[in-house]
C-alpha cells in the first residue's frame, strides 16, 4: 500500500497550443489527410485519451463513399 497523495497538492500544468502555434505547427504538414484530422481534432478540442480512444473505423474520410 502506497501512502495518500493529496490530489490539490500537485497541480500539472495544462499544456495546450495556442492558435497562432496550431497554425505554425499546421502549416510544416503537407499531407491533405492528416492537415484536415489535425484540424478536426484542434477545433473540436479532443484530449489525447478521446484521441487515442478514437477507433479509425469512426472516422469517415470520404463521406461519398
Amino acid at each position: 500500500m502506497s501512502n495518500f497523495k493529496d490530489p490539490s497538492s500537485s497541480k500539472k500544468e495544462k499544456l495546450f497550443f495556442t492558435y497562432e502555434e496550431f497554425e505554425k505547427y499546421i502549416s510544416v504538414v503537407d499531407d491533405l489527410m492528416f492537415r484536415t484530422i489535425y484540424k478536426v481534432f484542434y477545433y473540436c478540442g479532443l484530449r489525447k485519451g478521446e484521441l487515442k480512444g478514437l477507433p479509425w473505423e469512426d472516422i469517415i474520410l470520404n463521406p461519398k463513399d
